[in-house]
């Protein structure tokens, strides 16, 4: 453990945690913006684009199952069909209460 100037390892310990809830803070931020981004591209139908943004998502939390949604949606769109099943599957799996809308939502895609 590393002491503060003080010498109390308390303080570090709370700077350390500080440190922590911003970075948490920050990932999900930009998760949210690339979601966000990537649902600013599909609109203007660059669905490429999007997908370029969701997967970026998707890499900072794989295990956010909006944002495999989009990932797989994307996929399906471009005639990846195997690819985008997969995603959406691993989706479902984490959020198998949200399964019926993530298969009507990539059913209207």
């Amino acid at each position: 453990m590393i002491a503060s100037r003080s010498g109390s390892p308390k303080c570090t310990i709370d700077i350390v945690q500080s440190k922590a809830r911003i970075n948490i803070r920050l990932e999900f931020w930009e998760i949210d913006e690339r979601n966000k981004k990537g649902e600013t591209l599909w609109m203007e139908d660059k669905i490429q684009e999007a997908l370029t943004s969701f997967s970026e998502a998707t890499k900072l939390e794989p295990d956010n199952a909006v944002a495999l949604y989009k990932e797989g949606a994307a996929l399906i769109s471009l005639d990846r069909y195997s690819e985008g099943l997969e995603i959406i599957q691993k989706a479902i799996i984490l959020k198998p209460r949200d399964a019926v809308g993530f298969v009507r939502k990539a059913s209207q895609q």
